[in-house]
């Protein structure tokens, strides 16, 4: 009888295992206008999020010359919302294949918070097309 070598944990979970873990979230200028707020996922308590791996890719060329983007937090019960807390005016690429990293992360709102963290992300400028994608990389705090 051939038995599983994985029979105690189920396949997706992950949270014990010493992995680098993401959120990764699509924004189209044409169907997000700017200064909405988009929620790209939520961080666990006392996730440490990877600064040189987390960023902005762009995925279709940008129009216009000054389109930022902000990486920050909602509000969770405890603060209120820091709309850019890990990454403020931060300019996208404006071909596509660009990537520009988190800028905040060396400062206090970057550190690791203790409650449960859902990521936002708002994109100002001028663009009429454009896209481009939010990666959030983290790794959990077990």
């Amino acid at each position: 009888m051939t038995t599983s070598l994985n029979s105690s944990v189920p396949a997706r979970d992950y949270a014990s295992a010493q992995l680098v873990h993401y959120l990764r979230k699509a924004i189209n200028v044409l169907t997000t206008p700017a200064a909405t707020v988009v929620n790209i996922g939520t961080l666990p308590p006392g996730a440490l999020v990877l600064a040189g791996l987390s960023g902005v890719f762009v995925t279709a060329d940008f129009t216009g010359t000054t389109n930022v983007v902000d990486i920050g937090y909602a509000t969770d019960g405890v603060t209120s919302a820091d709309g850019d807390a890990y990454a403020t005016d931060l300019t996208l690429a404006l071909t596509t294949g660009g990537f520009v990293a988190i800028d905040e992360m060396a400062v206090a709102t970057g550190r690791p918070r203790t409650l449960e963290t859902k990521i936002t992300a708002t994109w100002a400028g001028t663009a009429s097309t454009g896209a481009f994608e939010v990666i959030i990389a983290y790794v959990p705090n077990r």
